[in-house]
């Protein structure tokens, strides 16, 4: 069964075996290989937090870390979770490769003092696998119908032009 709750975002753990890049060790390493995998996208994502919030019609969805039911880790949301984490502590990109990165958010997070997120809407699982679902729907593909249908250019313009 989900509920949703208020979770610290120091709470929050990003999953070592998200589907964006293969099983890492520890979370200094599932850190560093969203910020090699995403790079610009994670500070484009953090701008929009900041200057939208997080969408309340997209949760993050967590689980309870099974050795500290404390802690949650982020099942679908880890870009997300990161993005914030590093608008945090932009300390985090220590990889000299990111420097440039590591400025925009060192940047970002003095001139967003007093609008971070210290806490984070979830949805929370009992169960990891209770959330497949969703995370299926949402990220793999139209599932004929079942799943997001993408729009085609002329409604996306028609919303454009509408709004």
């Amino acid at each position: 069964m989900a509920r949703i709750d208020n979770i610290k975002l120091s709470d929050l753990l990003v999953n070592t075996e998200n589907y964006r890049f293969d099983p890492v060790a520890g979370q200094k390493e599932a850190i560093d290989k969203m910020v090699e995998n995403q790079q610009d996208k994670l500070y484009l994502l953090a701008e929009h937090i900041i200057n939208n919030g997080l969408n309340p019609n997209d949760k993050i969805q967590v689980v309870a870390y099974a050795h500290d039911k404390s802690k949650f880790i982020v099942l679908e949301g880890n870009r997300r979770a990161v993005a914030l984490k590093l608008l945090d502590n932009p300390e985090l990109i220590d990889n000299s490769q990111f420097f440039s990165l590591k400025k925009k958010f060192r940047k970002l997070h003095s001139e967003s003092s007093g609008k971070f997120l210290s806490e984070i809407e979830c949805t929370i699982y009992d169960d990891p696998s209770e959330a497949d679902v969703w995370i299926k729907i949402k990220h793999a593909g139209q599932s004929n119908g079942v799943g997001t249908v993408d729009w085609n250019a002329q409604q996306v313009q028609r919303f454009e032009e509408k709004v």
